[in-house]
């Protein structure tokens, strides 16, 4: 089935299913498509606002990466699903005996590396998305400040998520050095986590200095 192509209803209907997919991989493109895609109405909205026609080259680039991620991750609810085929034909795999037992393994190192691949696409790209939404938590319009505010906890979410998948699945991976590359990305997210947290707090204390109201947080 193409979920690509579903409506709206169509889809969560297929997530809260009994079915194996679309089930983790699927939603968290879905999250970051829907980050991408506000993020996109938000540079859209500014590239025209006179009082920041400084930025306009810069919100104009902006629009054109972001339309690329949102159909990219919109395609990747897809994508996830073919990938999981493999490792789920792998956790299925009837064991026998010792030599079973190994190509059973090797069939879930290799499922999960497929199964990988889309987690691993969408928390570089969050990344990336990252980088724009501090730009534009400094450049917009006040009244569009809670939109990035949104945007951030979605991309959080999406990254959050995609280190839970990818961890999962290394459990599954004998290949040493793909391991530690996987590693290595996933260390990367701290710094994200610190960004995005920035920027909706940022957005929450000055929303809640209006109102006279001091948010009180354990930073423990």
């Amino acid at each position: 089935m193409d979920y690509e192509k579903l409506g709206f209803n169509e889809l969560i209907n297929s997530i809260s299913s009994i079915e194996s997919a679309p089930s983790g991989g699927s939603v968290i493109a879905m999250a970051a498509s829907e980050a991408s895609a506000l993020a996109t109405m938000i540079v859209s909205y500014s590239i025209n606002n006179k009082k920041l026609k400084l930025f306009k080259g810069e919100f104009i680039n902006f629009k054109k990466d972001l339309e690329k991620l949102t159909v990219k991750f919109t395609g990747m609810v897809d994508e996830d699903i073919n990938n999981f085929k493999e490792l789920k034909s792998a956790y299925s795999y009837k064991v026998n005996s010792a030599e079973d037992r190994e190509n059973k393994d090797k069939l879930l190192s290799e499922g999960s590396i497929k199964a990988n691949k889309v987690p691993l696409e969408i928390i570089t790209d969050c990344f990336n998305v990252v980088e724009v939404l501090e730009r534009l938590k400094l450049t917009v319009s006040e009244s569009l400040a809670c939109d990035v505010g949104v945007c951030a906890s979605l991309i959080k979410s999406a990254i959050s998520s995609c280190h839970m998948t990818i961890m999962s699945n290394l459990t599954n991976i004998k290949d040493e050095e793909y391991v530690n590359k996987c590693l290595e990305t996933l260390n990367r997210a701290d710094l994200y986590h610190s960004k995005l947290d920035s920027i909706v707090n940022d957005i929450i204390d000055t929303e809640s200095s209006k109102l006279n109201i001091e948010i009180s947080r354990d930073d423990s």
